[in-house]
């Protein structure tokens, strides 16, 4: 929230959802709602790792 300059007084509601979508992909979204009750929706790509794990 810093690095958008956004104040937590501002937000009332943080959340994240993580479902199988119907592409049996794993899905993960992000919900924000502010003080006049107007909701933010982000969906969240980059935890994905992109190459398979290499056995250590």
């Amino acid at each position: 929230m810093e690095q958008h300059k956004i104040e937590s007084s501002f937000i009332s509601e943080l959340r994240t959802d993580i479902y199988l979508a119907a592409n049996r992909q794993l899905e993960v979204r992000s919900y924000a709602r502010d003080l006049n009750g107007k909701e933010y929706i982000k969906n969240i790509y980059e935890f994905a790792d992109l190459l398979p794990c290499k056995p250590v």
